[in-house]
């Protein structure tokens, strides 16, 4: 009993540990995005303000229609992404799996090889720009990033685990290479492919990089470009609140609340998705079973 007792209050002292890990951060951010400006400067960070003002959130309001585009766009743009990367790679994966593949073995050290010698900014660069032609297209998002070679091997290691015996058997009963991928493959890699999926969906969501090197249209800025924008220049947020105060700028505008603001508004989507990716992986598991 004592040791039930014990073992109980670790994973207790554990998982709470973890909670306020990520909690905490989270709250000081809320804290400092609804803090007076003169306030902000006046006391600093405090977890709890001495003069609230959401004078942030109301420029970021004021430019309500211009957030909501950004989001659909960052939205289409990361599941379309996640959409065919996780296509690729995962009959890629199950192909380098198969060692009766002629060129399996060269196939594996190109991977390899892509994974641990990088191509660098200048070539990559030259090939999206020059070859590809994708500069100011929609479509930089999705061809340069099809294949991510850390998760191609996560899902190559899973599919050479499974059990040879059992693709062996579906080979002797009459099945082809495409009905043991569809029914015996794919649906016990699931779990694996959904997980990917998520931290695939994740990293497109947060991207800005791609905006910043390849993109000059407006109507292409994915939202933490934006956000970026908003945090590091000045001037770009002047114009913001000029936009939303519609007159001449008052004295104590939220320059610095409104960067904490932009934080806190860009975590609300994923938080909205975060409930869906869980019943995605109940459905896998109950699938599975």
């Amino acid at each position: 009993m004592n040791r039930l007792m014990k073992r109980y209050f670790l994973y207790l002292s554990i998982t709470t540990i973890t909670i306020l890990l990520f909690v905490v951060p989270l709250l000081l951010l809320i804290s400092f995005s609804i803090t007076d400006e003169v306030a902000f400067f006046e006391d600093g960070h405090r977890l709890i303000p001495r003069v609230v003002s959401f004078a942030a959130y109301e420029v970021l309001l004021q430019n309500f229609s211009r957030y909501f585009s950004l989001v659909s766009f960052t939205f289409i743009q990361a599941s379309i992404s996640t959409f065919f990367s996780l296509i690729v790679m995962t009959l890629g994966a199950y192909v380098l799996s198969r060692d009766k593949y002629v060129f399996s073995r060269i196939a594996n050290i190109f991977v390899f090889g892509a994974y641990f010698l990088k191509w660098g900014f200048v070539a990559t660069f030259y090939i999206n720009t020059r070859i590809l032609n994708l500069f100011d297209s929609f479509w930089i998002y999705i061809f340069p990033n099809l294949v991510d070679v850390y998760f191609l091997l996560i899902l190559r290691s899973y599919y050479s685990k499974i059990g040879k015996t059992l693709l062996r058997s579906a080979e002797m009963d009459g099945a082809g290479e495409a009905n043991i991928f569809l029914n015996i493959a794919l649906p016990i890699s699931l779990p694996l492919i959904l997980a990917v999926g998520v931290l695939l969906f994740i990293n497109r969501w947060n991207d800005w990089f791609t905006s910043m090197l390849y993109i000059n249209d407006g109507s292409l800025f994915t939202l933490h470009y934006y956000l970026q924008r908003i945090s590091r220049e000045e001037g770009f947020i002047r114009d913001l609140v000029r936009v939303a105060a519609g007159s001449d700028l008052s004295r104590n505008m939220p320059m610095h609340t409104l960067r904490f603001a932009v934080g806190v508004v860009s975590t609300i989507p994923l938080l909205f998705l975060t409930p869906l990716f869980r019943k995605a992986a109940t459905y896998c598991n109950f699938s599975l079973e």
